[in-house]
């Protein structure tokens, strides 16, 4: 996605910066039966290199890479691993208070809209959500009910 927003030119307001290096990561690793194999996205841990006081990280990465003991996922989308991470599930038995912790854990999901429901799958809705994100924040109108 970073590549494609470095050529993408109505995005190129979004590198504010001198340089900006991006290094996709390694394609194939070594295994430990040493053999060649292709990596995941989420096993390429991707770097950029810009002049600023904050450092990019992919949070995909991230997360696979600080859980690696206890084995790979079925799938690393943002919206598996939330539900991984803040369950909703509700079942017979619970008490009140765990109804009312899943229903506010429903809530914590990725953001959709509906105007990009054709574009899911592919490049186009990263780009469109990031357009509309970016309007919202330069037009100063986020609000609770936005992100609720």
């Amino acid at each position: 996605m970073l590549k494609y927003l470095i050529y993408y030119p109505t995005h190129l307001y979004l590198l504010p910066f001198r340089f900006f290096d991006y290094n996709p990561g390694k394609e194939s690793a070594l295994s430990k039966k040493g053999v060649w194999k292709n990596l995941a996205n989420f096993e390429k841990w991707p770097q950029v290199n810009v002049p600023a006081s904050f450092t990019f990280i992919d949070s995909m990465c991230y997360y696979y890479n600080s859980r690696k003991h206890k084995g790979k996922l079925p799938k690393y989308s943002l919206d598996y691993i939330l539900s991984i991470e803040f369950p909703d599930e509700i079942k017979p038995g619970m008490s009140e208070k765990e109804i009312a912790r899943a229903n506010r854990n429903s809530k914590i999901r990725k953001l959709k809209f509906d105007e990009s429901s054709h574009l899911i799958g592919t490049v186009d809705w990263h780009i469109f959500h990031a357009k509309v994100i970016i309007h919202l924040n330069m037009l100063s109108i986020i609000s609770s009910t936005v992100l609720h």
